[in-house]
Parts: structure tokens; C-alpha cells; sequence
């Protein structure tokens, strides 16, 4: 089984909290996934463990008024729930974005922890969501095949460095640097839009100073007619045993920042590299 944490750092690393709470709040495991219903109970089947799914649009008609949400809050809380997951647009219409406001006033009361997250259907992340439950792992295999299949159609484009670079970034939520041979910098890309941009753009700002760079490098085993440069291996860089050992690999991707790197990004830059 996952933390609430575990499976937003791993699945839905672009997810905004809504709601201050305790960090032991979203340490609590999570067993199985419930989307809320128009029918009542919204919820049918709530156990202790569960994960609320609520699309914003259903709020709005299901629960019209904040009384009606702070009661939705409560009956979560109550039946051990360990989270919301609140699924709409970025830019949420104004009746909209009041009972945003109103949910997650009511989740950071009760101690629930409350994300935004766009651009997904409810079933869509619902099916993730469980297969991550049940095996995290496959789960996370899955969504790296897509980003292996987004690289390889930006490089039959003819797209350069910087955009599939960018395309890792995205995914795995953090600031990314491409290095040829002796260290010498091909790409570097701070995602944008995201939780952790001003911390990734951070990141760059302190590699591009020739400060010695903190995170993980991660060998790759050839960058086709990359220059080759002069300087040595940095220290205060991890060598990350996702790459073998020797001075024959001619390149690295470097995961920038202070961050640990969880298994999300090492499923990907398995993927990648």
C-alpha cells in the first residue's frame, strides 16, 4: 500500500494543496479510491482509508451551498477518509471557484488534506489511482511508456533538446539538466505552471552559476555527436545506481535540487536514458 504523499509525488506531481494540514495527514495509507455521485450517499461504501474523488461540477450541484460542504467534509472525515482529490478546470468559473474555496476551508478544519487537480476525468484517475493501490509499480511503467512514446514523437519531429528535456521535466514535476561528456551543458529546463516551478527555477539558477549542483546524476549510455568537454564529475552530485560504473558513459541527466528522488523519477529516466 501508498501514502496519500507517495501517490501524489508519483502520480500527480502537478496536484496543488488546497488545505494546511499536518504533516502525519498525508503519511496515512491509502487502501482503496471512491468518486463522489450525484445519487445519495454520494459516497456509497466510504471506509476508513479511502480517497475521495470529487469532480468540481458535481460539487456544485450536489452540495450547493457551503453548509451542504462542510457537511460532505465532516461525513469524510467521519469514515476515516484520507483525502480529497477536487477535479476541475485550472480556471474554475465563479461559482465554481467559491465552492473550491469553501470545500477546502472546510477539509483544513477537519485536518483533510485537499489537492486540486486539472486535466484529468474522474475515471481516468480513478483507474490510476487504484492500480497504483494495487501494484504502484505497473502503474507508474504505464504512464513512463507514454513519456517514452512523447519523446520519441518530439524527436521524429525534429524537435530539439530543450523540448524533450522539458517533456521529463514535466513529467517527473522537477528541474532538469542534460549534460555531454566532461559536463558540459546541452539542456537545461525548469517546468513551468507547477507547485514546485519556483523551487525547479531555483535549481537552474543555481546550476547555471557553476555552483556545484545538487541532486542526482544518472548516466546515459551515448548523446549521438554531443561535444565533449572538460570538466570533471562534480562532487555533491550523487552517482545514482541507475547507471553503470566506468568513465566510458558520455553523458549524464542531472535531476536538480535539494529534492530526494522518489521512485517516479527513476522509473522515468530509466525509461529515458
Amino acid at each position: 500500500m501508498a501514502s496519500l504523499r507517495e501517490l501524489v509525488q508519483t502520480l500527480l506531481p502537478n496536484a496543488v494543496p488546497l488545505a494546511k494540514v499536518r504533516d502525519e495527514s498525508m503519511a496515512r495509507t491509502v487502501t482503496w479510491v471512491r468518486v463522489m455521485r450525484m445519487r445519495l450517499p454520494a459516497f456509497d461504501g466510504m471506509e476508513s482509508g479511502d480517497l475521495a474523488l470529487i469532480p468540481l461540477t458535481l460539487l456544485t450541484a450536489a452540495a450547493p451551498d457551503a453548509q451542504a460542504r462542510a457537511d460532505l467534509v465532516e461525513y469524510l472525515a467521519e469514515h476515516g477518509s484520507t483525502g480529497i482529490l477536487l477535479l476541475g478546470d485550472e480556471q474554475p468559473s465563479g461559482a465554481e471557484a467559491k465552492a473550491r474555496a469553501e470545500l477546502a476551508q472546510a477539509a483544513e478544519q477537519n485536518g483533510l488534506p485537499c489537492l486540486a487537480v486539472h486535466g484529468m476525468e474522474s475515471a481516468q484517475l480513478e483507474r490510476s489511482l487504484i492500480g497504483a493501490v494495487v501494484n504502484r509499480r505497473a502503474e507508474l511503467e504505464r504512464q513512463a511508456v507514454g513519456l517514452e512514446r512523447q519523446i520519441a514523437a518530439l524527436a521524429l519531429d525534429g524537435q530539439g533538446l530543450e523540448a524533450i528535456i522539458g517533456a521529463l521535466a514535466a513529467f517527473i514535476g522537477r528541474a532538469v539538466a542534460l549534460e555531454a561528456r566532461g559536463g558540459v551543458s546541452l539542456a537545461v529546463v525548469a517546468p513551468a505552471g507547477l507547485p514546485s516551478s519556483a523551487a525547479a527555477a531555483k535549481a537552474v539558477s543555481h546550476y547555471l552559476s557553476k555552483s556545484r549542483p545538487t541532486g542526482q546524476r544518472i548516466p546515459l549510455p551515448a548523446v549521438p555527436g554531443a561535444p565533449e568537454g572538460e570538466r570533471e564529475l562534480e562532487e555533491g552530485v550523487e552517482e545514482s545506481p541507475l547507471g553503470d560504473e566506468g568513465s566510458e558513459r558520455p553523458g549524464s541527466i542531472i535531476l536538480l535540487g535539494d529534492e530526494p528522488v522518489g521512485e517516479r523519477e527513476r522509473i522515468a529516466c530509466e525509461r529515458v536514458a
